[in-house]
């Protein structure tokens, strides 16, 4: 394999030299008091911008997910629109800051972009209906191999 910056050949690293904490200071992490998590946190959300022709737009909308217009299509990555990242809706973390876009206010999708197999992304419920209005009436979803087990939905295509 090549050198680079952070992989000496065998093994990847911090090139600033931080290597984190040893495992006997992991105590320190349940007894170190910090400011609490915010309830919520205000968010007012934008109408994605209208993209003609050539153009190229790409909006943040939160977490992981960004929304990439070119050339008429819609490319959403890594999209969480649920209210908890939880298989359970009446348990686990609960969303703090609402998506930057309205999943209503989203244009046509064509592709879903998934990079990661965390369950927020995988799951049905993150992207209800994303089905809906897709411009040649098939949304395809790329997925890594690692994601592939974990998706919920048979509404997902593997291309």
């Amino acid at each position: 394999m090549t050198r680079t910056d952070h992989f000496d050949g065998r093994r990847f690293f911090n090139p600033n030299g931080a290597n984190g904490q040893p495992i006997w200071q992991a105590p320190r992490l349940f007894t170190t008091r910090r400011a609490p998590w915010p309830a919520a946190i205000a968010v007012t959300p934008r109408q994605p911008p209208a993209v003609q022709g050539t153009q190229l737009a790409v909006s943040y909308v939160g977490h992981a997910t960004f929304l990439i217009q070119a050339n008429g299509t819609s490319v959403l990555t890594d999209p969480v629109y649920a209210d908890r990242a939880s298989p359970f809706q009446f348990a686990g973390p609960h969303r703090v800051r609402a998506p930057g876009i309205r999943f209503d206010d989203l244009p046509a999708i064509s592709i879903v972009l998934l990079s990661h197999n965390h369950y927020d992304h995988c799951e049905a419920q993150a992207h209800p209906g994303l089905e809906r209005d897709t411009d040649a009436g098939v949304l395809i979803y790329f997925l890594p191999s690692c994601a592939r087990a974990a998706v919920t939905s048979s509404a997902f295509v593997c291309a």
